[in-house]
């Protein structure tokens, strides 16, 4: 797309250039904070920088869009809180004192951006380029689409069970192990950083600098309380891989129970981690063990490499492992096939004691994640766990060949369509424009290039146009408003907020300061984009005259006395 004056800077969807995206809700000249860029902003004479989607002690990640590719990016600004200052120019200076903080930062961004760029691996979002310039730099990522896995599971009643989350977890150990060999550590892995795509897999995001994820840095730190291990908290630790076998197993821990485990720096005081046994009868004694090792506190007790997690996870080892009764610590020792053999009698027999020999954790009665029952979220229209499975359930990526039923999207909000996780799992969905429909409220689908209950293939394209709402509005009464409540009332209705002009005009028999009248006259048909004359009282009531007199009333009566 040459032509970017149609994008959205919200969301760089094609919505013809509307003042206010009917897709997003992003108005143009939404003022930024002064610490951010411009939307608008062109990086390299390629990519078109928008809104701000995250900013974190390292930077700020921007949604963008690449001119040359046509399609929608990240572009992520090394931008470390507190060491740097934004100019009037848009490039960035080194605050006094920390120019030797800063430099070591941008230094790393740009290896690991660099190294990234180099890397195909199946979880990881592809690094376009990275692009030095204005005192600091910038890495180009290509977006993927989707949801977190947090999200994500709380549309999906908030597990899922271990056959449907090892297809999905098996490529991101071989990602973060293809990371690990060039020497770049995650350290923020958790629900938050993982985007569920549209493909249904699994997509790595916010690869950071490590100076982010210590909380002993001169970054301000970014930890994931339950998915961050001990080293990360304290100083005189040094992280590796096995910071990153911990933030997997705590982020599985959660996909398969349903609530993360104790934050780390509170485990290593008071280790109480418990697990419903409803949810253990569904997971294999293997995997509860693997989970037991990768969660050990002490770095040097749990399991080193993505490698090794991987073999335990499919019990491919040949090695089982058990809980010495004795360790304060609760410390995984190797054992033998005839221990393995009682496990498995105990697991047969009752999961309680299974959880007890191999986790040694607490078990309790009730269900512990309610909270994600009773979110807010947890009723949007969504796939049940069984059929996201049914979507990938390979892990080497078979696709299955299914028809499916197109649904009727005409009628229906663009919004509600593109965070309806069924659909986006299957269908593709491109913007074509905006239209002006007097009988489609905006923001709505007009109409679908695909017809509804056309069976088709995954990923099949379905082109859809999206309602401007009526060309012509009702001019509405403002009288006896305030500026600020006609201006919003106006912009609420749809009218272009720059074709709204304000004026003073002077009426001592109207409230001073407020709306008199419109030109049009309310009630008056007119096209969103006509001008509008909305006229504000200038008069002014004479300012003390009640005061003056109550004074000079006091005065006389104090005389009198």
């Amino acid at each position: 797309m040459n032509n970017t004056d149609r994008l959205c800077l919200g969301c760089m969807n094609d919505n013809g250039g509307a003042d206010v995206c009917p897709i997003c809700g992003y108005e143009k000249g939404t003022k930024t904070d002064a610490t951010l860029l411009t939307p608008g902003t062109w990086i390299k004479e390629r990519y078109l920088l928008g809104r701000m989607i995250e900013t974190t002690g390292e930077g700020v990640t921007y949604i963008g869009w690449d001119n040359l590719n046509n399609n929608v990016v990240y572009i992520k600004e090394y931008l470390p809180t507190g060491l740097c200052e934004r100019t009037e120019d848009g490039s960035v200076s080194i605050t006094v004192g920390k120019e030797y903080d800063y430099n070591n930062g941008i230094m790393q961004f740009i290896d690991i951006s660099k190294k990234c760029e180099l890397l195909v691996l199946p979880c990881l979002m592809p690094v376009i380029e990275t692009i030095e310039f204005g005192g600091t730099a910038y890495s180009i990522i290509k977006a993927s689409a989707g949801i977190t896995l947090r999200e994500f599971l709380l549309r999906n009643g908030g597990t899922l069970k271990w056959e449907q989350a090892k297809p999905l977890f098996m490529p991101l150990l071989s990602t973060l192990e293809g990371l690990h060999k060039e020497r770049i550590y995650h350290c923020g892995i958790s629900p938050e950083t993982i985007i569920v795509g549209r493909d249904g897999k699994l997509h790595l995001s916010s690869v950071a600098v490590p100076q982010l994820r210590h909380a002993a840095s001169e970054f301000t730190s970014q930890i994931f309380p339950g998915f961050a291990a001990i080293e990360q908290y304290e100083a005189e630790r040094t992280v590796g891989t096995y910071t990153d076998v911990y933030g997997v197993a705590a982020t599985l821990f959660r996909v398969l129970i349903g609530n993360p485990p104790m934050a780390a720096n509170e485990r290593i005081v008071r280790d109480n981690m418990s697990i419903p046994a409803k949810a253990a009868e569904t997971i294999p004694p293997y995997v509860l063990t693997a989970l037991a090792n990768a969660l050990q506190i002490e770095s040097d007790n749990r399991t080193a490499t993505m490698s090794d997690l991987r073999d335990e996870l499919t019990a491919a080892s040949g090695e089982l492992y058990k809980v010495s009764p004795k360790s304060t610590d609760t410390k995984i020792k190797k054992g033998s096939s005839k221990r393995y053999a009682l496990i498995a009698a105990a697991a047969t027999a009752g999961v309680l004691l299974l959880i007890a020999a191999i986790l040694v954790f607490t078990v309790f009665r009730d269900q512990l994640f309610a909270a994600d029952e009773n979110s807010s979220t947890a009723s949007v229209s969504a796939p049940s766990v069984s059929s996201h499975g049914d979507i990938d359930s390979s892990y080497d990526n078979t696709p299955v060949e299914r028809l499916y039923d197109v649904p009727k999207l005409v009628g229906a909000k663009y919004s509600d369509v593109i965070n309806n996780v069924e659909y986006t799992q299957i269908f593709k969905f491109n913007v074509k424009g905006t239209q002006f429909d007097s009988k489609v409220p905006e923001g709505s689908i007009i109409s679908q290039s695909v017809k509804e209950g056309e069976r088709v293939k995954k990923e099949t394209e379905i082109d859809i146009v999206i309602s401007a709402g009526s060309a012509e509005l009702v001019v509405p009464s403002l009288a006896g408003d305030s500026q600020v409540d006609a201006y919003i009332k106006l912009l609420e209705l749809g009218f272009s907020k720059d074709n709204i002009e304000f004026m003073e005009r002077y009426d001592d028999t109207q409230p001073p300061q407020l709306i008199i009248s419109t030109e049009p006259q309310e009630g008056t048909k007119i096209s969103r984009y006509d001008k509008i004359l909305v006229f504000v009282n200038s008069y002014e009531e004479p300012e003390g005259e009640y005061d003056t007199y109550e004074s000079s009333s006091e005065e006389d009566s104090t005389e009198q006395e």
